[in-house]
């Protein structure tokens, strides 16, 4: 699903994205990477083009979740990890990176539907509480080699990259 790799490396967002939140107004610009089923949404700073946050999602998880409603198996993406610059925390950024992860994964033919992550923090449970979608239930890890394989970087591509 993921393996069409046609798409420009490198392109940002044409306009700068205004983000909002508690701790006030940024101006971001942002950038998709993917690389075999896991994609990277990278937010910088539209003055800057610093580093404000990232979130890495797996494109298609396997065997998807069962849907809520029809009880059908639907195919999700699930977030593996989000993270916002201690200086840009509380302005929405995270909540930008999520929506566009989901804009994206639409245009781009993949499961638009991104499931937060069963093993999440306590700012974790907060923030998918804040942004809604589908929260399935917590999972704390279990020990510190457990967190570290929750919140790994992404696997070594096998089938080429991309951006978009």
């Amino acid at each position: 699903m993921a393996g069409d790799d046609t798409t420009p490396v490198g392109a940002l967002s044409a306009e700068p994205s205004t983000t909002s939140g508690r701790k006030g107004i940024t101006m971001v610009r942002y950038t998709v990477a993917h690389r075999s089923n896991t994609a990277t949404v990278i937010a910088l700073c539209a003055s800057t083009l610093s580093i404000a946050g990232q979130l890495i999602w797996t494109i298609d998880k396997l065997h998807g979740r069962l849907d809520d409603v029809s009880g059908e198996q639907i195919a999700v993406g699930e977030i593996k990890r989000v993270w916002t610059e201690e200086k840009w925390r509380g302005r929405g950024i995270a909540r930008g990176m999520y929506r566009t992860a989901m804009e994206v994964a639409a245009r781009a033919g993949w499961p638009a539907t991104i499931d937060h992550n069963q093993q999440r923090t306590s700012d974790g449970e907060a923030w998918a509480t804040g942004v809604g979608g589908y929260k399935p239930p917590l999972v704390p890890p279990q020990s510190y080699a457990q967190t570290l394989v929750a919140f790994s970087a992404p696997e070594e591509p096998n089938d080429g990259e991309g951006c978009i």
